[in-house]
């Protein structure tokens, strides 16, 4: 039977309105991963695209399929009748349901704020102000679809809601406003951002279904899951005893991974959603948790296992071994910036199953991670739902940046009480779990016992602290001459230090000297694509026995499987000086214990004014090493024991919230004077927007029941800011090659290709750089020549490009062939 509506048109074929909204509706049931949200997301899949009945959009249907254009827009507001025909239907502006299930209506083509942090009007009465006819669309939607049936199907939404409430309420102090584990409303707000990836998955699905031609894939069946978890498990084993059979004995570090990793596989057995798993630096966590989650996973019946990682470098050295340990690349999809595939068909079906994180097992990035759940883009909204009924190991999570942390522990909370997910947080140098004020994480399980327990078969290091040997700090000649002398002594050398400048003049300095060593440097100045060759050639170097400096950023600092001698470290906070010595003497190959500098540039040298954080960690650092040079007991005579690091945390945070204000955790926003916490939860600034909008009119002052401003809060939201960032293609390895093959480009999927794979020979320089760079930056691409989204492209002359150092902001006096 032809239908009366067109939804979409494409390639000829054309898609009724009513086939759309009944495969949305059924998609959206059948992906809510939260029975009691069913109805709502159900109701609001019926409702969203109403407005496509309108004559504007069906005008607009018909001008493409008989002229092959339109010359309108988009066909018009197509998202505001379905919350109108709701409004219409519950009548009551009391009734909360009507807001839950509009503003996911209203929202499907993008987050929007329940209240405008500018003029404070509420959502429902902008879109008031669409001139659309409710009456027709109403009329016309109702000879689709049974008004009582609808009516229902809201009455269960009801009952859904308060089981929502109910839920919430289990955990949250509702007595009074205290807020220790977080508002109801921030709550509220992540149930709504979860239903509302489950409409907008569900539509985009549907309508690449039609546009595609192809049927949906199937949908893993849970029994199948179970297959696929047992057989990740059966892997699993069989590649742990394979490393045990080929070490030539047990060695005490090995015992101890062993009880560590036994301790985790009966963790697996427990009901329990929240756990740390607070080990030694080199203690073989990455196997541990993984052991954990795959069998808390078949226990459980779980959907996905995420493994997060803050660092590409990281993410990519254990994607290798958890690849090995589950035997099957089939289950495994690794999502970062540095997945390149060469044929273009493989990387549209990898865009697609990133688009939905569809695959059982995911490894990608805490920015990713943090992205999904609270950035405004559309994709990242879209995945959120595939994080429910999951395992999620965070590793090395002390490395959440401070400005979200407040919204990383909320998003534990959530995920672990609302949404049936077991999320495991590790690392050597686990933050402080003692009760704030407000927003902590609820109680965590240690999976492997107290970090106390290992400290005798893990002591591999001793701390060296050299942060006054010279009065006021180093200079390059300083740090230099010290280096060289600590070589000596003792072998193989890492260096870490906190700025890239640094980094390259110590460099420099020690290049002028090397004929007994080989010298390496590593810092984001490189490309991916450099450092990780640099990487690889370093660890060439420790393998053959070379004598060997490596100078380094902190990007080697957490979870980079590399071993030195001693590890020389700039002046820092506790927690990446304890990563930076699980770097020294790794696996315990030296007879004695390794040695760890710790030593202080001047700050002229060093310039990190700006980088507030860092600065207040450094003095939090200075303070604990006096506490530790003159009442060592306090700390239980060591700096990597869990006394001294909670002792760090709580200076480090008393510092920042006294010269950076209280909110320094919650994401400060200070465009409104707020932030990100607040946005999402009462909105304070936006409510009293709205009062001053309505004086006076009493009704309006006491709703809405959702305040959030969900969308403001997204666009403000960037894990690592770009403000001032430019992307540079710098000329090393095939980039040139890629570069030519793009201006050559005539699909825009092959184009899509090319720059995915030129992601790998990009650097992030400051506009401050690339305005010293002058002329020697230029468009990669010639004037006319194909280009993608309207990106200019950008590169940097070879002269500025070092194969030592990376990206400089003047010539080298170097010849380089690529």
């Amino acid at each position: 039977m032809e239908e009366k509506y067109i939804a979409h048109v494409y390639d000829g074929r054309i898609q009724g309105l009513k086939e759309h909204l009944d495969n949305v509706f059924t998609l959206a049931g059948d992906n809510c991963p939260i029975s009691y949200l069913k109805p709502i997301v159900k109701v609001a899949a019926l409702l969203h695209d109403d407005g496509k009945i309108g004559q504007e959009f069906q005008d607009y249907m018909r001008d493409i399929i008989n002229l092959g254009y339109s010359h309108k827009n988009n066909g018009g507001d197509h998202s505001t009748a379905g919350g109108k025909i709701l409004e219409r239907m519950v009548n009551s502006k009391k009734d909360v349901i009507r807001e839950v299930i509009g503003n996911l209506v209203y929202s499907h083509h993008g987050l929007k704020d329940c209240i405008d942090m500018e003029s404070g009007e509420t959502l429902s009465d902008k879109r008031n102000k669409s001139e659309i006819d409710v009456d027709y669309i109403e009329k016309c939607f109702y000879e689709m679809y049974e008004k009582n049936d609808i009516k229902k199907l809201a009455l269960e939404s009801c009952k859904g809601l308060r089981e929502e409430y109910k839920n919430i309420n289990s955990f949250v102090n509702k007595e009074n406003d205290l807020d220790v584990w977080g508002s109801r409303d921030f709550y509220e707000g992540m149930y709504e951002r979860l239903m509302l990836s489950v409409l907008i998955d569900s539509d985009w699905s549907d309508t690449a279904s039609f546009s595609d031609d192809e049927s949906l894939s199937k949908k893993i069946s849970q029994d199948e899951l179970d297959d696929i978890w047992e057989s990740c498990i059966m892997n699993f084993n069989e590649h742990m005893a394979r490393i045990e059979h080929s070490s030539s004995k047990k060695s005490v570090l090995n015992i101890q991974r062993n009880r560590i990793s036994n301790l985790c596989y009966e963790a697996s057995k427990e009901e329990f959603n929240r756990y740390r798993l607070t080990v030694p630096t080199g203690s073989g966590k990455t196997y541990s948790s993984l052991r954990f989650a795959l069998n808390r996973a078949l226990n459980s019946h779980k959907s996905h296992i995420f493994y997060v990682a803050p660092y590409n470098s990281i993410l990519e050295q254990n994607a290798d071994e958890i690849r090995s340990a589950i035997g099957n690349d089939g289950y495994v999809l690794e999502h970062h910036c540095n997945v390149i595939y060469d044929d273009v068909e493989d990387d549209a079906n990898y865009r697609k199953l990133t688009e939905r994180w569809s695959r059982p097992i995911i490894l990608t990035t805490a920015v990713q991670m943090l992205n999904t759940l609270f950035s405004d883009n559309k994709s990242c909204i879209r995945r959120m739902y595939s994080l429910c009924n999951s395992v999620i190991i965070f590793d090395e999570v002390q490395a959440v940046p401070m400005k979200c942390t407040d919204l990383f522990n909320l998003a534990v909370n959530f995920l672990s009480q609302c949404c049936n997910t077991t999320v495991v947080l590790c690392s050597a140098t686990q933050p402080s779990l003692a009760v704030k004020d407000e927003n902590n994480i609820l109680q965590c399980n240690e999976m492997a016992g107290k970090i106390s327990d290992y400290v005798k078969e893990f002591k591999r290091v001793e701390f060296v602290d050299e942060s006054e040997s010279v009065k006021g700090g180093m200079d390059i000649e300083n740090l230099k001459t010290f280096v060289l002398n600590v070589f000596k002594s003792n072998g193989n050398t890492l260096v870490i230090v906190n700025t890239k400048a640094v980094a390259r003049k110590l460099y420099q300095a020690l290049d002028e000297c090397c004929d007994d060593f080989e010298l390496y440097h590593l810092s984001t100045n490189m490309c991916p694509e450099h450092r990780d060759d640099t990487l690889n050639k370093i660890r060439r170097s420790l393998k053959e026995c070379v004598p060997t400096i490596c100078v380094s950023t902190q990007l080697v600092e957490a979870g980079v499987d590399l071993s030195f001698d001693c590890v020389v470290r700039s002046l820092t906070g506790l927690d990446g000086i304890v990563q930076a010595a699980g770097r020294c003497n790794r696996h315990k190959e030296k007879k004695n214990l390794g040695k760890v500098f710790i030593v202080k540039m001047k700050q002229e040298v060093e310039n990190i004014g700006r980088m507030k954080e860092m600065l207040y960690a450094q003095e939090a650092c200075e303070d604990l090493l006096r506490i530790f040079k003159g009442t060592p007991e306090r700390l239980d005579y060591a700096l990597d024991t869990q006394t001294a690091i909670k002792k760090y945390y709580e200076i480090y945070q008393s510092k920042l919230k006294i010269n950076l204000g209280e909110n320094v955790m919650k994401y400060p926003v200070p465009d409104y004077d707020t932030d990100i916490v607040e946005m999402l939860g009462r909105n304070k600034v936006g409510n009293n927007q709205k009062n001053r909008h309505y004086v006076g009119v009493r009704e309006m002052t006491e709703l809405p029941h959702l305040k959030q401003a969900f969308e403001t809060a997204g666009k403000k939201f960037e894990v690592i800011s770009e403000d001032g960032k430019n992307s540079i293609i710098v000329p090393y390895g095939d980039s040139g090659i890629l570069i030519e093959a793009l201006s050559k480009a005539k699909k825009t999927s092959d184009a899509k290709s090319i720059l995915r794979r030129l992601q790998r020979y990009t650097v992030q320089v400051s506009d401050v750089f690339k305005e010293r760079c002058g002329n020697a930056i230029y468009p990669a691409l010639e004037r006319n020549a194909y280009s993608v989204f309207d990106i200019k492209i950008l590169t940097i002359s070879s002269s500025y490009y070092s194969e030592k150092v990376g990206i400089t902001d003047e010539p080298q006096n170097t010849f380089m062939n690529f």
